[in-house]
């Protein structure tokens, strides 16, 4: 998980200009998640539902 810091970060240095690699460098992330980040912007993730487990 990233924090809203390096998001804001990630997002600008893409802004910038900068490739997914070059991003992945600079903060120490692999690029799939730069990636992953960049795709979804600042939108929060969205989960699905919650599967109840047997009750015992």
């Amino acid at each position: 998980m990233v924090l809203l810091g390096e998001l804001l970060m990630i997002l600008d240095l893409h802004r910038q200009g900068l490739s997914v690699t070059a991003i992945a460098r600079r903060t120490g992330r692999d690029p799939k998640t730069v990636r992953k980040y960049i795709e979804r912007g600042l939108e929060p993730p969205a989960y699905g539902l919650r599967q109840a487990g047997p009750c015992a």
